[in-house]
């Protein structure tokens, strides 16, 4: 009896002769029913429309600036299969700075908000530490001291504390 959708497309453009700039956005349509006999069943259903846009901003050897912003637009309910649906609207925003430091490692700290209708404002740091392995891959540690997601599909307020960080490029 479940029923699970989720679409998404997105796009990345930065220019072929400038490496500093780079524009990311991505589409999610989610739709999800959980099974009864689901273990560690979602307490909700859910179907919504996420969309995200994010800036990322390279100064100089050393700085990197980011900014995202995300909405949430859809319905949920409590309890699998039954009651009344109502708005899920949020919305997200982060303003994040990184620094390069000696030997390959990277600080990061990022001041976020989520609002939620009917929910009120939630703020907050998240910060990190990351160390490049290689020419390809940065691994990293850090520490939310928010307790909500950036990833908008996640409802709930249970995301704070340790975070690992795995960025690879090719």
């Amino acid at each position: 009896g479940a029923k699970f959708i989720e679409a998404g497309a997105g796009f990345a453009w930065r220019p072929y002769d400038d490496a500093r700039y780079a524009l990311l956005g991505r589409y999610t349509y989610l739709y999800d029913l959980a099974t009864l006999g689901q273990v560690g069943q979602s307490e909700y259903d859910q179907k919504s429309h996420v969309v995200s846009l994010e800036g990322v901003y390279r100064l100089d050897r050393h700085w990197e600036f980011a900014a995202k912003i995300a909405r949430r637009q859809g319905s949920a309910r409590f309890g699998r299969g039954t009651g009344e649906w109502f708005d899920s609207g949020a919305t997200f925003w982060a303003l994040q700075a990184r620094y390069e430091l000696p030997e390959g490692w990277h600080a990061l700290a990022e001041y976020r908000s989520l609002g939620v209708k009917d929910g009120g404002t939630r703020r907050g740091w998240m910060v990190g530490v990351d160390r490049d392995i290689g020419k390809n891959l940065r691994v990293g540690i850090g520490y939310n001291f928010t307790d909500f997601s950036d990833d908008l599909t996640k409802f709930g307020y249970k995301y704070k504390g340790f975070f690992v960080n795995v960025v690879s490029s090719f």
